[in-house]
């Protein structure tokens, strides 16, 4: 298991074998859509490529985990709570 984030409000773990994303806490309620669909693509494809210290599951997500991954966990918690979050172009 690795964490991915921890705050007093929200904690992210993600288990390598399951390849599966798990939050914990006050906000785990409110990014739960997010984790439910990237666990249902991690679960059903195929990872691009997995290397030692992290895995590229698509060209959608970046690798987990990094710090461009934690930026998005981060952000999909701001949306969820109705904090404006910058949008991808």
């Amino acid at each position: 298991m690795t964490q991915l984030i921890k705050t007093a409000a929200l904690s992210v773990d993600f288990d390598r074998d399951l390849r599966a994303l798990q939050a914990h806490g006050a906000l785990a309620a409110m990014v739960q859509p997010f984790f439910k669909m990237a666990n249902q693509r991690l679960a059903d494809e195929k990872p691009a490529q997995v290397r030692l210290k992290d895995i590229v599951a698509s060209t959608w997500l970046p690798p987990i985990p990094s710090g461009p991954f934690k930026r998005l966990i981060i952000n999909e918690a701001r949306a969820a709570i109705g904090r404006p979050v910058p949008q991808t172009v």
